[in-house]
């Protein structure tokens, strides 16, 4: 099961990621949920698994960029209601990633 919807609107509030590393390859990381096409699904993300997909950082993924500003700096929260994140068994995913 990759995602749930509630059945008021057939919004996404949960995705199944898990074992899944060869779609996270080159770069072993998560950019690939980065990509602004995915964007409306992701502000109703409620829980997300992203368990044995052989993750070596997270970066990026608290923010995403948006062009509010003149500067082009400004970001936004990535997930505003993601309550529940799994990243267990990402044995090279550290603290500082």
């Amino acid at each position: 099961k990759k995602a749930k919807s509630n059945n008021n609107n057939d919004i996404i509030t949960e995705m199944r990621l898990g074992r899944r590393a060869p779609e996270f390859l080159p770069s072993c990381n998560a950019s690939i949920l980065l990509q602004p096409k995915f964007r409306p699904a992701l502000d109703n993300l409620i829980q997300l698994s992203l368990y044995d997909c052989g993750l070596s950082s997270l970066a990026g993924i608290e923010l995403h960029p948006t062009n509010d500003d003149d500067d082009g700096r400004s970001s936004m929260t990535l997930f505003p209601k993601l309550e529940q994140l799994d990243i267990g068994r990402n044995p090279i995913l550290t603290n500082d990633s």
